[in-house]
């Protein structure tokens, strides 16, 4: 006989913790690793290259750095209220609290947390580093023109 087990039922009825946060917890960190890659591609992009006006240029490092510092930032929240209003308390399952066992008061920040800290303060080391290289943006519209002396060099084909 198949007998269903819904897990998030399961986790709620026990009272251990509310599911939904802790996944929102990991899809917010999920995102802001997503958007650091992106900016640390761009910023290869840029160094290998020359910026451009567009999003890969120092416009697209602004906004890559500042959705992962975000997301990274909203993890970090989320998870911080997760763990003030819930898993400093009791989060046993019912049959260890019926055997006297008690884990209240009993945890702890760990690395993970502060990692996630550290991220945000690199991603805004990041965009201070941007804005203090001096590279401006620039306008979308501006004509850039060529001189003659640099038009000797190119080729048309």
């Amino acid at each position: 006989m198949y007998v269903s087990v819904v897990v998030l039922e399961v986790i709620e009825n026990q009272g251990m913790f509310p599911y939904s946060m802790w996944i929102t917890t990991l899809v917010m960190a999920g995102l802001g690793i997503l958007w650091g890659v992106v900016s640390i591609v761009f910023a290869f992009i840029n160094v290998s290259t020359r910026p451009i006006r567009t999003i890969t240029g120092p416009i697209g490092l602004y906004l890559w750095n500042s959705l992962a510092s975000f997301f990274t930032l909203l993890s970090g929240i989320i998870f911080t209220v997760l763990y003030l209003t819930t898993l400093q308390k009791n989060i046993l399952e019912q049959s260890d609290l019926n055997n006297k066992w008690s884990s209240d008061g009993n945890s702890r920040l760990g690395y993970s947390f502060w990692f996630l800290i550290a991220a945000v303060i690199c991603y805004l080391i990041n965009i201070v580093i941007v804005l203090l290289s001096g590279v401006r943006c620039q306008g979308l519209n501006r004509k850039t023109s060529m001189n003659d002396a640099t038009i000797d060099g190119v080729m048309m084909y």
